[in-house]
């Protein structure tokens, strides 16, 4: 599998592993679903051997008989593997066998310790307390629950608080990251193409292998999809069934209401629960569940907010970009998925993709300044490259995007016109009032108007606009990325590994490590 823009994590997870005869060390590798965790790591087991187990929901017994089993294949583990009574007996095993030499072990799904065995987390720091230092095991854990993560190591009291001393966090690609790798693949999609495949998939790597494996970089966007979702064994047509089925529990139809309300732009409380027809109260109960347990979704409050835990006016998005597909378009209809209706979804699909692109062109416009903030034409519409950016909203308006620089005290106000929502003079006059409301709710700032256009407003509607306003086509600021930022990209990460051959494009000159 090809692996791509992983190179200082690679390094990162060799180096740690070279350093263990000086002791054990704890190595937290955490990140979203699907963003290449168990893939980074096991092509670190590659070059630094060692032995990698899953945790699953299943009786310990036996994982541990499975385990045991597994372990007889390794030279490392020497003549005798005993069979495992409890995880207590596996880990001191394993420190037994580090006295002697290095041990490189790595747990995967390490948050489903706390479903199977909970008491035994705090069992593991305490082994670790006492054996770490004496031994010399390198165990890295995987887990892609972020609540866990930050309750269990991060939070005083939490049962594995303090342990890790290194922590390795995978982020998704970035927009101008899978530029390069269309590229790299020679692939026949346009850049507003390849755009719209962002806004579907988002930056997770799962997808662009699919892409690759299934050889579909010269193929539309419509084939992409079709080959990918909309057809019988498809590799993503059950990409969220599991999780539905096993996560959700005994009540996900209303979990799987509140998802598909929140894909279609429900995103407050209230109108969460008029959607679904449960009660408001009840409503944060769900909500809370799907974000801090199951890692669905997210909650934000308006840039600015002084203490987020305290707001009141938080509003829900998904986590991840396909499950807002999957929410918007097929779970709603997923009996004619079924029943390979796949045609007629996808009809549906096709229609509706141009506007649904162009609903989550803040997402893209948000990831083109923080990326390329230090740009000539970025500080531009800007001002600095230490502004903060984020959504903003109070209980009358709200604006797609907003740049708060704390020094100067402006505040930017950033409104995406789009051809399904074109700038009028109506529009000019509601985007006046809207300032006004802006102004009474942060009086500490002095609000500035950006507009972004897909096309060119009118004649009328120009005239209309407050003295100074700054009005921007967002195909120009699309044009940062395809070009200046995108070679900043390529000058950055260097090359990409294929299994063992590394493949060097002929125009990257600067000699460099392989990059993963």
């Amino acid at each position: 599998m090809q692996i791509y823009f992983r190179n200082e994590q690679l390094n990162r997870l060799d180096s740690i592993f070279d350093s263990v005869k000086k002791g054990s060390n704890f190595v937290l590798l955490s990140g979203k679903r699907r963003v290449g965790k168990t893939t980074l790591a096991r092509e670190h087991l590659r070059s630094r051997r060692g032995a990698y187990i899953s945790v699953s929901i299943k009786a310990s017994a036996l994982q541990l008989g499975d385990i045991s089993d597994y372990l007889k294949t390794f030279d490392f583990t020497g003549d005798f593997i005993p069979g495992f009574r409890s995880w207590e007996e596996f880990f001191l095993f394993i420190f037994h066998i580090a006295k002697d030499k290095p041990v490189n072990l790595v747990v995967d799904e390490f948050h489903n310790f706390e479903k199977t065995e909970p008491d035994f987390l705090s069992s593991l720091k305490g082994l670790w307390d006492l054996h770490a230092s004496k031994s010399m095991l390198n165990l890295i854990v995987i887990s892609n629950n972020e609540h866990f993560v930050n309750r269990t190591f991060f939070q005083p009291g939490g049962q594995l608080y303090g342990i890790n001393n290194h922590t390795i966090r995978i982020k998704p690609f970035s927009f101008s990251e899978v530029l390069k790798i269309a590229k790299l693949h020679s692939s026949t999609l346009s850049f507003r193409n390849i755009k719209t495949l962002y806004l579907i998939f988002g930056g997770l790597p799962k997808f662009y292998y699919l892409i690759y494996q299934s050889e579909l970089w010269k193929s539309s966007v419509e084939e992409i999809l079709r080959e990918l979702i909309f057809r019988k064994y498809a590799p993503l047509s059950y990409e969220l069934n599991e999780l539905i089925a096993t996560e959700l529990g005994r009540e996900n139809k209303v979990y799987l209401s509140i998802l598909q309300s929140i894909a279609l732009g429900k995103n407050v409380v209230s109108e969460i629960a008029e959607s679904v027809s449960i009660p408001v109260t009840n409503t944060g109960k769900y909500l809370g569940e799907l974000e801090k347990q199951r890692g669905l979704i997210k909650r934000k409050v308006p840039l600015g907010t002084a203490d987020p835990s305290k707001s009141k006016n938080g509003k829900y998005f998904f986590r991840n970009y396909f499950d807002n597909f999957w929410f918007r378009f097929i779970q709603p209809d997923i009996i004619s998925y079924e029943l390979g209706e796949f045609d007629r979804m996808m009809k549906r699909v096709m229609e509706d993709l141009d506007a649904y692109v162009r609903e989550r062109y803040p997402l893209l416009l948000k990831e083109i300044f923080r990326e390329s903030r230090s740009c000539r034409e970025i500080l531009k519409i800007t001002g600095s490259p230490d502004v903060i950016i984020g959504e903003l909203w109070t209980r009358k308006t709200s604006f797609d995007l907003a740049l708060i620089d704390d020094r100067l005290h402006t505040l930017k106000l950033c409104r995406i016109y789009t051809l399904d929502n074109r700038a009028t003079v109506p529009e000019i006059k509601i985007l006046k009032q809207d300032q006004k409301e802006i102004e009474k709710q942060y009086p500490k700032y002095k609000p500035e108007l950006v507009l972004f256009s897909e096309n060119q407003p009118p004649a009328g509607v120009l005239e209309l606009l407050p003295p100074g306003i700054k009005i921007f086509r967002i195909d120009h600021l699309e044009e940062v990325i395809k070009s200046g930022n995108a070679a900043q990209v390529l000058r950055r990460q260097g090359t990409k590994r294929h299994g063992d051959k590394p493949v060097r494009p002929k125009y990257l000159r600067k000699k460099q490590k392989v990059l993963n």
